[in-house]
């Protein structure tokens, strides 16, 4: 029968505020499975116009008319990566071209899915992949095997064979037995036996496990052909295994169509235990070993050093480093530890593809390098050829380094630091991009302290009410320690002297700098003008300015002049520089409450800080008294509020704004704005009266964060053991997907829909706590 007209819906709603569209497919729909075969939804008739009446109206238009999407999804049950057996149940997703899912079906009894009344637009079709049928085989888009097909659809266009092929994982399963009563059949489970997958076509280990209590051991794998190899334990020799051939091999285990489980290593145990241990390093020719000709032997070794001075290159070995030896699915294979030399082995190596990984001591917890850089990951991929040795595969580790310092008030007024001031604020400032690494405040002795990488850092220091300040140890800004370096070793002679102040200041400055510079003054200005301006200038100006503008900016302004400029000033007169930080509490990228005690820093064209301070309770800041000149503004985040929006430069995000100073000019709104992150939490629970509502929590369970844009995966977590999981993030719309433990199956989630995938975690404004799977 013909395709029946799609039932009209609304347009398509915007898709972050409307629910998403569920469209349920029968197989009424389509004659038969072959896409071609399914028919375009019929032209829609079009009458005669008829003929004007005297009111001259017509019929009002209906419109373009509406297409549709359609597809199916089949099974590919031989590995020849055709379809063969059409998957019903399977879910399906229409997003838009931002990514936002708009709606949502599954296939019928005949693998069928479609999407009608749709307007003409450019769609991606996604298909989620059933538990029972993960692998991807194929979409219509051919490579990358990505589940997902672009549509562009024409106006009233039915674009049909959007095909998926999935197929289903292979299991491989055998025992090691071991023959007690020596007449070659096996007898009893030997467990703890070391079995490994090697894929034939280049040698590589693709799996590694050790058999159970009950001798037995399992793989679960893609379609193909492997081969097994086993390790004899220890006090054991080979009798025979199930292929007949090499007693350690079982050659050509054949899952292209179906499972094999009838893989069947014996041993025996044998008199003696070899003698002796290995040599220290690798033996000339490699180790033959019992596997086939293909498999001779060979070893990966390497050092583990320390970089004492920070060159990135290894000065003296670490002894007693733990290293693994991993298959590339990250399963630890054998472990070593480092000699007295950091010299490490690891014997008897099959070949393939292995991670070596060093995991740091308490001691030395930083890494340098490793031979595979640029990555500082402490893994190194080692491809390993048929009897190899792969020598230096090396780690370089460095320890941390310790600034110590303190804050001490003068008493007496000799600018001499005499006793300890608890609670003052230092921040750690990098000097390569100006960013704070860390805060921490003094304690009781007025000492600080910060543990950190090696390398040169600036400190910075927020004067406690009621202080001034005095000097610190560079003697430069006295709130200001530049260029702590501890790239070689520790720095501990880092102090901050302050005093009690007197007098606080008369008021806070004003909103917004002065429409007119001041002049420079003359003096020490008055606090308000002294009269009128006399008519002409008291003197002819001098030739050239008298003295130089001051090196830095004042910390607080200068007041008010005590009249007009003189007919030339005596130094260029001075400007200011000011703006806003703001917080977007609504991720729209606008500036919505004032930020209070923002770190700013003024620098000069090289980077260097001339001048700090932070913003008051509207979150204004302002640097007085600057000379004409090229600075650069730079605004710290706050650890509440911590990722960048945009600033008064637009992009790049870089919290940076360049300002060109001309004399005297008041340059504004060099604003900044910030927001913060968002928190998504939720709960896995199992329905122990299968009432279907959760009773009790589930430890263990992966919950994945994915990108409703691009599907991306943004972070992988496990619930703790009261089924809780967490994850921290910018602001915007995710989705959250489950993964069942063993043993489990899905009852309902709480967005009632897929009950492993929650869609739409929107993050935008606020958090999310209210996420639960069942």
């Amino acid at each position: 029968a013909d395709t029946p007209a799609p039932t009209s819906i609304a347009d398509t709603p915007a898709p972050t505020s409307a629910p998403i569209l569920t469209f349920e497919p029968t197989g009424s729909q389509h004659p038969s499975r072959s896409p071609s075969e399914v028919p375009t939804t019929p032209a829609p008739s079009v009458a005669e116009t008829p003929s004007p009446t005297e009111d001259d109206s017509t019929p009002a238009p209906t419109g373009p008319p509406p297409g549709s999407i359609s597809g199916v999804v089949d099974e590919d049950t031989d590995n020849d990566d055709e379809g063969d057996d059409p998957l019903e149940g399977i879910l399906v997703q229409l997003k838009d071209e931002t990514g936002i899912v708009i709606a949502t079906t599954t296939t019928d009894s005949e693998g069928f899915y479609i999407f009608p009344s749709l307007e003409a637009a450019t769609y991606v079709v996604m298909e989620v992949n059933s538990d029972l049928v993960p692998l991807d085989v194929a979409d219509t888009e051919g490579l990358p095997k990505d589940n997902l097909i672009e549509v562009i659809l024409g106006v009233g266009e039915d674009s049909t064979g959007n095909d998926f092929t999935d197929e289903k994982e292979r299991t491989i399963i055998g025992q090691v037995l071991d023959d007690e009563d020596n007449d070659g059949d096996g007898d009893s489970p030997l467990p703890g036996v070391t079995i490994l997958l090697i894929a034939p076509g280049n040698d590589t280990v693709v799996a590694t496990t050790e058999t159970d209590s009950d001798g037995n051991f399992t793989f679960v794998v893609e379609p193909g052909t492997y081969i097994l190899v086993e390790d004899t334990p220890e006090g054991f020799s080979d009798v025979k295994d199930s292929d007949g051939g090499n007693p350690n091999v079982i050659e050509d285990v054949d899952v292209t169509e179906g499972d094999d489980v009838d893989n069947v290593f014996v041993d025996e145990l044998v008199s003696a235990s070899p003698s002796g241990a290995p040599s220290y390093s690798p033996s000339g020719s490699p180790s033959e070993s019992s596997l086939p000709s293909g498999f001779i032997l060979g070893s990966i070794s390497g050092f583990v050093d320390e970089d004492l001075d920070n060159d990135d290159i290894g000065d003296q070995p670490l002894e007693d480093i733990l290293i693994q030896l991993k298959d590339l699915d990250g399963l630890v294979i054998a472990t070593t530890t480092t000699d007295v030399d950091g010299f490490y082995i690891f014997y008897d190596v099959p070949s393939g593809r292995y991670i070596v990984m060093e995991v740091n001591s308490d001691l030395v917890p930083l890494d340098v390098s490793d031979t595979d850089e640029p990555l500082q990951d402490n893994t190194i991929i080692v491809p390993l050829p048929s009897g190899d040795n792969s020598t230096f595969n090396n780690f370089t580790d460095e320890k941390e380094r310790t600034i110590t310092g303190q804050v001490l008030e003068d008493d007496d007024n000799d600018d001499d630091g005499d006793s300890p001031i608890a609670g003052v604020t230092i921040a750690l400032v990098s000097t390569d991009d100006g960013s704070i690494v860390a805060t921490t405040e003094t304690g009781t002795d007025g000492n600080f302290t910060f543990v950190v990488e090696p390398g040169i850092y600036d400190l910075v220091e927020t004067n406690p009410d009621g202080f001034v300040d005095v000097t610190d140890s560079d003697g430069d800004d006295p709130n200001l320690i530049q260029n702590v370096d501890v790239e070689i070793g520790d720095d501990s002679d880092n102090v901050f002297i302050d005093e009690k102040a007197t007098d606080s200041p008369t008021g806070s400055p004003t909103g917004s700098p002065t429409g007119s510079p001041t002049g420079a003054p003359t003096g020490t200005p008055t606090g308000a003008p002294t009269g009128s301006p006399t008519s002409d200038p008291t003197s002819p100006p001098t030739g050239t300015p008298t003295g130089a503008p001051t090196g830095a900016p004042t910390g607080a302004p200068t007041g008010i002049p005590t009249g007009l400029p003189t007919g030339s000033p005596t130094g260029n007169p001075l400007g200011s520089i000011s703006g806003i930080v703001e917080e977007d509490i609504d991720n729209d990228d606008q500036g919505d409450d004032p930020l209070a005690d923002i770190l700013i820093q003024l620098k000069d064209e090289d980077g260097a800080v001339v001048a700090t301070t932070t913003t008051n309770n509207v979150g204004f800041y302002v640097f007085y008294d600057v000379p004409a000149g090229a600075y650069f503004v730079m605004e710290i985040n706050s650890e509440l509020v911590p990722l960048d929006v945009l600033d008064a430069q637009g992009l790049p995000k870089d919290n940076i704004v360049e300002v060109v100073l001309d004399v005297a000019e008041n340059s504004t709104n060099n604003d900044f704005t910030d927001e913060k992150k968002r928190l998504i939490g939720g709960q896995v629970l199992e329905d122990e009266d299968n009432d279907d509502d959760g009773d009790s929590p589930i430890d263990g369970v992966i919950v994945t964060l994915v990108s409703t844009i691009n599907g991306t995966i943004i972070a992988t977590t496990m619930t703790d053991a009261d089924g809780n999981f967490t994850f921290m993030v910018e602001p915007g719309v995710y989705a959250l997907i489950e993964e069942n433990l063993d043993g489990f199956t899905d009852v309902t989630d709480s967005d009632g829909g897929n009950p492993n995938v929650i869609e739409i975690v929107d993050v935008e404004r606020e958090d999310d706590l209210d996420n639960v799977f069942i």
